[in-house]
């Protein structure tokens, strides 16, 4: 599959673009080990879902749900 045809797939399945959506299943993921309730400080949980800056995760996480992963600590 050409890198063209897989961007206008991806596009046509999810609404996003590749990256777009490998963010928002990093995201969820997030939301789900901030919710469980486990008390994981929120920079284990920006390395387990394969992020590195703490805080990029800060803001791109507080614009996509509203709220701060520190609200869950």
């Amino acid at each position: 599959m050409s890198r063209t045809l897989f961007y206008q797939k991806t596009r046509e399945l999810t609404g996003m673009t590749p990256s777009q959506y490998i963010l928002e299943v990093r995201l969820q993921q997030a939301r789900k080990l901030l919710e469980a309730g486990t008390a994981i400080p929120f920079k284990k949980v920006t390395q387990a879902v394969g992020l590195k800056d703490d805080r990029h995760f800060l803001k791109i996480y507080r614009q996509r749900f509203g709220k701060s992963p520190l609200d869950y600590t």
